[in-house]
């Protein structure tokens, strides 16, 4: 064989048999320049005291910086303060992937390992991160996971007690040495009994190396309870009301057009025929419910159930300023803030005032409302198969999220509070 040491590029890679784009020759050939190329003396060392967004510094070689240094000043879009482990340091430019290139330019008849390609591919990786931003196109830009800006950032949680106005002790969990548990505006989270607080201490210990808030239904309802506490105009908890009443508008439970098979009618008569006739006797009313054989343009709208489920949470005047107003932030003011918080979820996770309401009131429990929710597509799943990493992960979200609702349920003292006290229209 012909050993021509001016070989180019080209004609190396057709010896070898190894295939690239035109993309990543460009690379490879841009790489190999900047390799060739002197260097100019430059001042290896990063300026301290920089703030504000992120301006690569001309005079300053980023290549001295690890690949998570480097990350770290992408994410933050500012260079990084206390540099002095980086002060003086002066370390050999990284031969990157030309140490397996060169063999093979001077070697064609170089069979490469496996293990020596993966690595030379992690070398080739490295260099791109230690490029600078601007010389970064958008093929060669570094994925930064999500799961780094939700990093554990504390070590311990802690329970604190405080004392209200009224002398009332109440509790409050520290995440970590600083941070106290807040809502997303800001408030800080407190709850009127030990037990609660260590439940939502006990989801945040139960964190590993990062903070995975759908791995905190507890904690979302104590700040979703804390919000609505201190809310002046009604901002907040106008929504959770919304969703309550629009929810008559179809329930879930009753529309059952396309239903007709045989397992269908025998898992509803299970699951859904008992929480209809539970819900009738409860509020004194009677659920339209269209079989299988109604129409899907009949109206699926519960006016009767709506006005006696209204008229059960809400004082008269509360009822007077809605039909005066029509606006729903007059609603379930006899609620507390803890009771109308666990409806409101309850209703969104499972669709259904009815299955909300059995569960409110202990009629069922979780699981039982987990199979009622899930009963259409289960009966799907049966029939055409169980999507994996759909159908599973869906399932398992509702039934955590149910068990979390049912567990404050239980052990919130003011969880099915009713009075007029609460009303902020009397």
């Amino acid at each position: 064989m012909n050993r021509n040491t001016g070989r180019n590029f080209s004609s190396s890679f057709r010896v070898m048999d190894v295939t690239f784009s035109p993309e990543e020759l460009q690379v490879l050939k841009e790489l190999r320049q900047s390799m060739d190329a002197p260097e100019p003396e430059k001042d290896n060392r990063v300026k301290k005291g920089s703030k504000g967004d992120f301006l690569p510094d001309p005079d300053f070689d980023y290549s001295n910086l690890s690949p998570d240094e480097f990350l770290e000043a992408l994410r933050n879009k500012k260079p990084r303060e206390n540099e002095d482990e980086l002060q003086g340091r002066d370390l050999e430019k990284d031969k990157r992937m030309f140490d397996l290139l060169e063999e093979l330019l001077n070697n064609p008849e170089l069979d490469p390992t496996e293990e020596q390609i993966e690595e030379h591919k992690r070398r080739a990786t490295r260099s791109l991160l230690e490029m600078d931003e601007d010389q970064l196109t958008n093929g060669q830009l570094p994925i930064i996971s999500y799961d780094e800006l939700n990093k554990k950032f504390y070590r311990k949680v802690y329970i604190e007690e405080t004392q209200t106005k009224e002398n009332t002790p109440e509790f409050r969990v520290r995440i970590g040495q600083e941070q106290l548990l807040r809502t997303t505006t800001n408030k800080v989270v407190t709850v009127p009994s030990k037990e609660i607080a260590a439940v939502a201490a006990g989801e945040w210990e139960l964190q590993e190396e990062y903070v995975r808030p759908a791995t905190l239904p507890f904690t979302e309802l104590l700040c979703r309870i804390e919000d609505v506490k201190r809310e002046i105009d009604f901002s907040v908890s106008y929504n959770m009301k919304k969703t309550i009443h629009g929810f008559f508008d179809g329930e879930f439970v009753c529309l059952r057009q396309g239903m007709g098979d045989e397992k269908f009618t025998n898992s509803i008569k299970e699951h859904w025929d008992p929480l209809v006739q539970w819900f009738n006797k409860e509020f004194n009313t009677e659920l339209v419910v269209l079989g299988e054989d109604s129409s899907f343009a009949d109206d699926p709208a519960q006016e009767d159930a709506r006005i006696k489920f209204i008229e059960r949470y809400t004082t008269s005047e509360g009822i007077r300023l809605f039909k005066k107003t029509e606006s729903v932030k007059y609603l379930f003011d006899r609620m507390s803030p803890s009771g109308l918080v666990l409806l409101n979820a309850m209703v969104e996770v499972t669709g259904s005032v009815v299955i909300a309401s059995a569960l409110y009131a202990g009629r069922i429990n979780a699981r039982q409302a987990a199979l009622a929710t899930q009963l259409p597509v289960r009966e799907q799943t049966n029939t055409f198969g169980l999507v994996m990493g759909e159908h599973d992960l869906q399932f398992a979200e509702q039934f955590c999220k149910l068990s979390a609702l049912e567990l404050l349920l239980e052990i919130h003292p003011l969880s099915r509070d009713v009075s007029d006290s609460y009303s902020k229209v009397l």
